[in-house]
């Protein structure tokens, strides 16, 4: 653990969103991870080793994966619609009054981003349904069908190997916070939007080209701006099932509302 007091946090810039940390609430003394004794307000930041293939052995700051995904797919999202916009705005007029994009390099630009975008936000709703089963007590327990119609006892173990994300979204995130489920709401539509273009995107069908402009390639639906809430959908579904799990800095990172002085 590495820690800055609350006077050098005043002169310092904020930690970064994507940091596991936290603030400490009360005068901490010297003890376990910590070497020296620390203020209350004092920020602890989590990091971790790595051996590097000459044996040197690297700490670096761990991420909170929830946001770091998330802060990345807004970055990769923003960006990705602003090359999007230019894209299209340089274009040649066909003869058949169709248009054809001028700048390729642009275009291929834009679908990096917007993939990157997609896929990062739905990573960070799986890493957050996968800390939730983390979390839970260790007696817990799911009963769950099997392919022989037989109803079993799943525990955590089970939970995080042998349920599906929208599983786990259904029924292990209202076990965990003992909020009722999102299926049929608003946010299961933009789960299932986020879902649906992050497989397509990850199980490409036909080359990933279609020559119709209406039932377009995911390609296409890139250009047409299908993903441009991607990340916007993602902060939404973590928000609803877990109102204060994102720092204060991340919050602000991604435009949302802050919750107290010091998260």
């Amino acid at each position: 653990m590495a820690s800055k007091s609350r006077s050098q946090r005043k002169r310092q810039s904020r930690p970064d969103p994507r940091l596991q940390h936290t603030f400490l609430a009360q005068d901490t003394p010297a003890g376990g991870v910590l070497e020296h004794a620390h203020p209350a307000g004092s920020l602890v930041a989590l990091v971790q080793p790595v051996a590097l293939d000459d044996g040197t052995i690297v700490h670096f700051p761990s991420p909170n994966f929830v946001a770091f995904y998330l802060v990345e797919s807004k970055r990769h999202s923003d960006r990705g619609e602003r090359l999007r916009n230019r894209t299209l705005a340089d274009v040649r007029v066909n003869s058949s009054g169709d248009r054809t994009i001028k700048n390729q390099e642009l275009a291929f630009d834009c679908f990096s981003e917007m993939v990157s975008a997609v896929l990062l936000a739905y990573a960070a709703v799986e890493a957050l349904l996968n800390d939730l089963v983390g979390k839970l007590p260790e007696e817990a327990t799911l009963d769950k069908e099997n392919a022989k119609g037989e109803t079993v006892k799943l525990g955590k173990q089970d939970m995080a190997l042998r349920l599906s994300t929208p599983e786990k979204l259904d029924r292990v995130a209202p076990l965990a916070t003992g909020q009722k489920s999102i299926k049929g709401t608003v946010y299961w539509a933009k789960f299932q939007r986020l879902r649906k273009m992050r497989d397509a995107l990850v199980h490409l069908k036909g080359n990933g080209y279609s020559n119709d402009p209406v039932q377009t390639s995911e390609y296409g639906k890139l250009l047409r701006g299908e993903a441009k809430d991607c990340a916007l959908d993602a902060i939404a579904i973590v928000e609803k099932i877990t109102p204060d799990y994102l720092s204060n800095v991340a919050r602000e990172a991604l435009g949302i509302a802050i919750l107290n002085a010091d998260a």
